[in-house]
């Protein structure tokens, strides 16, 4: 991927690590160790791989913007989403630390902590909250949009035009931050 990038467009300004699997819904005890290292296998392996491939050529050229797509779940941990919270709470600190080795070579490192956001993959989960919890899916979905105070699941849109936002100059002094796009569901 990134040798495609590069013989392209010769150079890169932007990545954004937006790859992410909900992984299994169950209490820690009962997970399977294969689903659980699947989980950050992808959720977070999948980012360093990334950064690894890229962030040389951002630092080469003085700059650019690393974008890492987490979850409010890894700063509001839910019931039996343990490897998924696990692996979001990871990529807070590997965004934290990137921004701090990234400080002095130009380039950003930021973190969007999407909430429930509307669409099919949440729907999905829905489903799976509904069987690990033994409630109607109806009920599931209350417990999602009853703690936001719009009463809404996250427009994808939202989160799209904040990774625009992360990565235009109009960001040049945001970097170690974890921006909250999650209809109010996580204020801190």
């Amino acid at each position: 991927m990134a040798d495609a990038t590069f013989a392209h467009f010769a150079r890169i300004d932007v990545l954004v690590n937006n790859s992410g699997i909900a992984g299994p819904v169950d209490a820690l005890w009962k997970l399977n160790a294969d689903e659980w290292q699947y989980t950050f296998d992808v959720n977070v392996n999948g980012a360093f791989y990334c950064c690894q491939a890229f962030i040389p050529a951002m630092v080469a050229q003085g700059a650019g913007s690393v974008i890492t797509i987490g979850s409010m779940t890894g700063k509001r941990p839910m019931l039996h989403r343990t490897a998924y919270t696990s692996t979001k709470m990871a990529l807070v600190g590997m965004t934290r630390t990137l921004a701090w080795d990234l400080a002095d070579s130009g380039v950003r490192a930021n973190l969007i902590s999407p909430g429930a956001v509307a669409g099919k993959r949440m729907e999905n989960s829905f489903v799976a909250q509904s069987k690990a919890q033994g409630l109607p899916v109806d009920e599931i979905r209350e417990q999602f949009t009853g703690v936001s105070p719009q009463k809404i699941l996250t427009p994808p849109e939202d989160v799209a035009q904040t990774a625009v936002f992360l990565a235009s100059d109009l960001a040049t002094s945001i970097t170690g931050e974890d921006i909250n796009v999650s209809a109010g569901v996580v204020m801190y």
